[in-house]
């Protein structure tokens, strides 16, 4: 989970985890963007040293897939 724009992203570790629920519409700096509701596989700490977290609404942009 890293952003070119933002340097390591919110998650610094690119932590694993699981998509619950369908997305919700957040308003950033940047506009409108999709955010999903995960939960890591491990707690996780933020860039600002924040946590453990077990879950996080997250950016769809800090997001891959791990299928391919």
């Amino acid at each position: 989970m890293r952003d070119a724009d933002y340097g390591p992203g919110p998650w610094p570790d690119e932590p694993s985890g699981m998509i619950k629920g369908p997305p919700t519409i957040v308003t950033t700096t940047s506009g409108s963007e999709r955010s999903y509701w995960v939960e890591f596989d491990q707690p996780q700490h933020d860039v600002d040293g924040g946590g453990p977290y077990v879950a996080s609404q997250v950016l769809e942009r800090y997001i891959e897939s791990v299928d391919g």
